[in-house]
């Protein structure tokens, strides 16, 4: 009869069910630590998103406001009082602030612009380039003290379809021009074929009397 005292001996199976047990449960947790980690990223880059939407939200209404801002403050009709005198801005040695400055923003953009593009260029779309940079340069120092946020604002608002508008102006000038010479080269060329019939007509009478006089 076995002692009671004595402990109780496990077969080699029974300890290898434990250990597989202690192995599963220690996996099991692993599982659920990483499980937990997940979601805890997860939950992180929801909170992380949703934030930027919100700031995107929020960007999108002050952007709304300043350009409606801009619009009742009418940045094309500004009024150049602040600036006493007028900085010289050269382009190819000549200032393009020299004489008197135009009433707003937009009449000097139009009258530079003529002053460097070509009007075909005008027509095409003026290209952004050096001339364009020291327009920009030159309305910004005039009417906006060379405030470039006023004058972003300016330019995103009037002074693109100002281009655009003056684009299609100068197509519709010279498509009359073109109008106005075809229809004076016709009157030209009546005119002149008028002139060779009366130049013919007199030949042919002058022809007659002599045919007469010599019979």
């Amino acid at each position: 009869m076995q002692d009671k005292g004595a402990g109780v001996v496990q077969s080699p199976g029974t300890k290898r069910k434990f250990a597989d047990a202690d192995l599963t449960n220690l996996l099991i947790n692993k599982i659920d630590a990483l499980t937990d980690q997940v979601m805890d990223l997860n939950k992180k880059y929801e909170n992380n998103t949703e934030e930027i939407r919100r700031l995107r939200k929020t960007n999108d209404k002050i952007e709304k406001i300043t350009y409606t801002l801009a619009k009742t403050q009418k940045y094309d009709h500004v009024i150049n009082e602040a600036v006493e005198q007028l900085p010289v801005v050269n382009y190819n040695g000549k200032n393009l602030l020299d004489g008197l400055l135009p009433p707003s923003p937009t009449a000097l953009l139009c009258k530079l612009v003529r002053r460097l593009y070509s009007t075909d260029e005008i027509v095409e779309g003026v290209k952004e380039d050096p001339r364009m940079s020291s327009i920009k340069e030159a309305v910004c120092a005039a009417y906006y003290s060379s405030d470039t946020i006023k004058f972003d604002v300016f330019w995103k608002i009037h002074g693109i379809k100002t281009l655009q508008g003056q684009a299609r102006s100068q197509k519709s000038r010279d498509k009359k021009t073109k109008s106005n010479q075809n229809e004076k080269d016709l009157i030209d060329n009546e005119n002149e074929e008028d002139l060779i019939d009366n130049e013919n007509e007199e030949d042919l009478i002058n022809n007659e009397n002599e045919d007469r006089n010599s019979d």
